[in-house]
């Protein structure tokens, strides 16, 4: 592990494992791209996320796709993430992001339990 580490550089260093996510939710864009960037390269975690307008995501995704990172790859990143449950408060924002991190971990379908 690199100790003082840039977050890209921490996420490139990490031994990610199918059991961890990863959520990238920062203030600056700059920041999020080029996690992003490292956490695709690197591989290995169980969910990987992305928060952000649509807007920030389409543009983080093409300036990695300009770094060389094929399309199959970024079909992996949720991004915006969350559940649509149609969120307002930071706390249900924070159920939805979690519900999918369950839902993609476990191979869930997030269906309604009422129906089983």
């Amino acid at each position: 592990m690199v100790k003082d580490a840039a977050p890209a550089e921490w996420i490139a260093a990490h031994p990610w494992q199918k059991d961890e996510a990863l959520v990238l939710v920062s203030r600056s864009f700059p920041i999020d791209r080029d996690c992003l960037l490292a956490a695709i390269r690197r591989g290995g975690m169980g969910y990987l996320g992305m928060m952000g307008s649509r807007r920030k995501v389409r543009m983080a995704f093409e300036e990695v796709r300009v770094a060389g990172v094929p399309e199959e790859r970024l079909a992996d990143v949720y991004a915006p993430l969350g559940l649509d449950i149609h969120a307002e408060s930071p706390a249900e924002i924070a159920v939805s992001v979690m519900a999918q991190i369950f839902q993609v971990m476990r191979g869930a379908n997030g269906g309604h339990l009422r129906g089983r």
